[in-house]
């Protein structure tokens, strides 16, 4: 069965689905709330395929943005192994080119670091309070996915497909 995932802005009606979600600390959705005035946040909505108009949330990233380069500064994923992290950090890179940042950072816990990685970040060398710091140079990365397209790759399962919206995920 193919899980139909979306990827979007927040809105007012996921809010109220973060806050309901059992999974979802109390403070969470207010939090969300507040932070999405100032910065873009954006969520992965699963549509089950008996009734797609109906959604439940399953990730949340929070972007801040900053002169030159934009930061995730929350990646929540509810459900795992279904590429939802992937899904939302390409969108992310989506926005970061939309907002002409050069480059996309992150502050990490060392059990995350493999996973940003897979997607092409670097480590600075930078660590405070335990946090190390990547980045991924966003027109590094596109360039990578342009030779893999010329190339007649197809792009691999940790991410390079920047197009937004709907995908099946397995």
């Amino acid at each position: 069965m193919t899980r139909q995932i979306e990827v979007a802005s927040l809105t007012a009606n996921d809010l109220s689905s973060i806050i309901r979600n059992p999974q979802v600390l109390p403070d969470f959705g207010t939090m969300l709330s507040r932070q999405s005035a100032m910065n873009p946040v954006l969520v992965a909505r699963y549509h089950p395929p008996a009734n797609p108009e109906e959604y439940e949330i399953v990730g949340v990233i929070e972007l801040r943005d900053q002169i030159d380069e934009l930061q995730i500064s929350l990646l929540e994923v509810f459900e795992r192994q279904l590429g939802i992290g992937v899904r939302l950090v390409k969108e992310a890179v989506r926005v970061a080119r939309e907002r002409a940042r050069e480059r996309l950072i992150v502050w990490s816990l060392p059990e995350t670091m493999a996973f940003y990685r897979r997607l092409g970040f670097e480590e600075s060398g930078e660590v405070v309070d335990g946090l190390h710091r990547l980045f991924l140079d966003v027109r590094l990365f596109e360039l990578k996915v342009a030779r893999q397209v010329q190339a007649g790759g197809k792009p691999s399962r940790a991410g390079y497909s920047l197009r937004p919206g709907v995908s099946g995920a397995p």
